[in-house]
Parts: structure tokens; C-alpha cells; sequence
């Protein structure tokens, strides 16, 4: 059987979600060929997969970051929202300022606020059995 062609792209957020990917693999590799990238690095793969992962809320004031996301959708055969910041905004949603330290970016909204989503798996983080299923 051919493995399923999978990237992950993380956007930012508190890692959660790449820790339940992470503490899945050993029970999922054998189906699924996983390439992980993190989009602050300005590095995106350059190939077709049969699913893109995305974990993170959309910063709305990074006009890159959008940019690269609605890349990732050509890229996708099927696209999946990963976690709370990816499907809600999550808690990235409520950086607005006032805090301390003062965070750089104020408008984090859901991946599907840019691009279309086939599926929203919600969790903060979703639990490493989800992506196993």
C-alpha cells in the first residue's frame, strides 16, 4: 500500500498540537509519509500532497504568512484545520494588546477565514487518538 503523502505546516501557536501529531506518528508511519514545516521560516514545500495539516491561527497583519497559506491549498488535496488556534483563533485570537510583554501581532483569525478547509479538528490540543483515527 502507498503511503498517504502528508504535510504538516505549523503557523504558530503553543506547540500543542504538533506534540499530539508527533505522539501519533509512531502509530500512523506506516500509512503515512509526514513532512513537517514551520511557515515563519519562510519555506514552503513545492509539491502536491494528498493532505496539508495546518496548526496555528492566521495572522491577519502578516501579509506573507496569508499569502503562503492560500499556497498551501493548491498544494492540498485535502486541507485540514489542526486544533483550536487553526479552526476558532483559538487563544491567539485574544492578543490584542495590553499585555505584557506586548505581542507584535493583534489579528490572529481561523485558517478557513482565508482559504477553504475540508476538515476542523478542534482541540486545545486534540488529542494524539484523533489524528490516529
Amino acid at each position: 500500500m502507498e503511503k498517504l503523502k502528508v504535510l504538516h505546516v505549523d503557523i504558530g501557536g503553543c506547540e500543542g498540537c504538533n506534540v499530539s501529531i508527533l505522539r501519533a506518528l509512531p502509530n500512523i508511519q506506516e500509512f503515512v509519509d509526514l513532512d513537517m514545516k514551520y511557515l515563519a521560516k519562510k519555506t514552503c514545500a513545492e509539491d502536491k500532497y494528498d493532505m496539508v495539516i495546518i496548526t496555528g491561527g492566521v495572522c491577519m497583519n502578516e501579509p506573507h504568512i496569508i499569502e503562503k497559506v492560500k499556497s498551501l491549498r493548491e498544494k492540498a488535496s485535502t486541507l485540514v484545520a489542526f486544533g483550536s488556534c487553526a479552526t476558532f483563533g483559538g487563544i491567539l485570537r485574544f492578543c490584542r494588546g495590553g499585555q505584557e510583554p506586548r505581542p507584535d501581532h493583534r489579528n490572529f483569525q481561523p485558517v478557513n477565514s482565508v482559504i477553504k478547509v475540508d476538515y476542523s479538528i478542534p482541540g486545545c490540543p486534540p488529542t494524539h487518538q484523533m489524528v490516529q483515527s
